[in-house]
């Protein structure tokens, strides 16, 4: 009998947590499905874990193959799938016991195209939880019924990046046959653009308001560290200018300018996120090497969680700190313990000032910014905002990606169509 769905689980060297993603798929009460196990040439024990699972169960599939990376795996078992839907599982991550049976159903009830999903996220440094009704833009608008295309378009620019992974999703797997949709190979954020194909080749859609994927948030997975490599940056700021490119090229008749213009700045804001927490680290690097000059101002933009991080460090080194913050309510008042000021007053004392001066954006609008600062004659270029003298060649991939951003939004946002 052909099976209703298919679970395509990609893996490469999760040994540590391969059995509770595993026994996730045993333990679901929806029995019509197959299981197709992409070994990626995992080179620790995930390979032995694969066969025992394969043996003792029939509905597990194995497929082996050499490294090739999370895009080919998921390829490959897009192409051996023989379910009715597909939905993708990330080998650290698990499945409620519900997974199955509660999309299948939402699919089956609704006719739907694709099906999402609430998520719990945990691990070591992050436990949260995506519910729909807490997202400002979605709440129960969009939640728990039937939406066209247009509407799940709207959904997508409320920022919220689940929307954009290719897990807790179930697809229709027709669509990526009869679109020849497949996962660009030899690039990390694959996600974000094959999942907007989807959806433009995809006519209804179903919220279920259900947390039935829990993601595991690790050290030393891909989403942790892209940051910390050229290529994970470059393929970071291609592939987020492409999918700005592809969202901002729909008809207006479809989706309307407001959405276009509220996704790139969430865009830029994630890409901003990624920058912060590169910068941290390199931050933590000046202070130890003892780099903090007695003849600079050091001005912190964004009196907030994070600038509260920043000043905790900066302070044992120097009391020449000034935040600068863009609401009124906290300029002219002081933020651990030290002043906060206007952009405009920043600007006087910039061009007034005859020390030497450093700007760190401790904000996650690290873009919108940077674009501020430029645009009012604060700052000549964005390499001032890169306050290290030292430039890693890391450092020089952000600040190349910012420049190119800044271009690129402004081209693709005049020709939008009509």
């Amino acid at each position: 009998m052909r099976p209703l769905i298919s679970i395509i689980i990609p893996v490469y060297n999760v040994g540590e947590y391969l059995k509770e993603c595993l026994d996730s798929v045993v333990n679901q009460i929806f029995d019509n499905f197959e299981a197709i196990i992409v070994n990626d040439g995992s080179t620790d024990d995930s390979f032995a874990i694969c066969e025992s699972y394969c043996e003792r169960y029939g509905f597990f599939r194995l497929i082996n193959q050499e490294n090739k990376g999370l895009s080919a795996a998921r390829n490959a078992g897009t192409a051996s799938a023989k379910g009715e839907y597909i939905t993708f599982l990330d080998s650290d991550d698990y499945l409620d016991p519900d997974f199955c049976s509660e999309m299948y159903e939402a699919a089956r009830k609704f006719d739907s195209d694709v099906v999402i999903c609430e998520a719990d996220y945990f691990g070591d440094f992050r436990i949260d939880k995506l519910r729909f009704e807490e997202i400002e833009e979605v709440g129960t608008r969009y939640s728990n019924r039937i939406l066209n295309r247009s509407e799940m378009l709207q959904v997508f620019s409320c920022g919220k990046t689940h929307f954009l992974i290719a897990c807790g999703k179930l697809y229709r797997r027709n669509v990526f046959e009869n679109n020849e949709i497949i996962f660009p190979e030899g690039v990390l954020y694959e996600d974000i653009n094959v999942v907007l194909e989807i959806v433009k080749a995809s006519s209804v859609f179903f919220m279920l308001p259900k947390p039935l994927l829990n993601i595991r948030i690790r050290p030393g997975s891909i989403t942790s560290t892209s940051f910390l490599t050229k290529k994970g940056i470059r393929d970071c700021f291609t592939q987020h200018m492409e999918f700005i490119e592809n969202y901002n090229a729909i008809p207006r008749s479809i989706l309307d300018h407001e959405y276009k213009a509220k996704m790139t700045e969430r865009m830029t804001t994630v890409l901003s996120g990624g920058y912060l927490r590169y910068q941290m680290p390199a931050f933590l690097s000046l202070i130890l090497t003892d780099a903090i000059m007695d003849d600079t101002v050091y001005f912190l933009f964004g009196a907030s969680a994070c600038g509260k991080e920043y000043v905790t460090l900066l302070k044992l080194k120097t009391r020449n700190i000034i935040f600068v913050d863009n609401d009124p309510a906290k300029q002219g008042g002081t933020f651990c313990g030290f002043p906060v000021i206007s952009p405009a007053a920043l600007k006087d004392m910039i061009h007034a000032e005859k020390r030497k001066y450093k700007i760190i954006i401790t904000s996650m609008y690290f873009y919108s910014i940077s674009h501020q600062l430029l645009e009012t004659g604060t700052v000549g270029s964005h390499t001032e905002l890169f306050p290290y003298n030292t430039k890693t060649s890391i450092e020089r991939e952000f600040l190349k990606g910012f420049s190119d951003l800044k271009k690129y939004i402004k081209y693709s946002i005049a020709y939008s169509p009509e």
